[in-house]
């Protein structure tokens, strides 16, 4: 039996609950390049999860810039 695939927002909101620092933004920024979510709903999750807006936004810069 094949279990569906996660949806992007789904598979985020994992990401974060197993947070794993470079997975985790590796998955999130993945999604959001390829336009499947967008930095509003990345912080939105990380948000339920303890980590702010400006960590996310700078993480973000880093992994734009390494």
């Amino acid at each position: 039996m094949n279990t569906p695939a996660l949806s992007p927002l789904d598979a985020a909101e994992k990401a974060f609950e197993n947070f794993d620092k470079w997975e985790t933004y590796g998955l999130v920024f993945g999604l959001m390049n390829r336009r499947k979510i967008t930095l509003r709903q990345i912080v939105e999750i990380a948000g339920r999860h303890g980590i702010r807006e400006g960590v996310i936004r700078m993480r973000r810069e880093d992994w734009l810039h390494h």
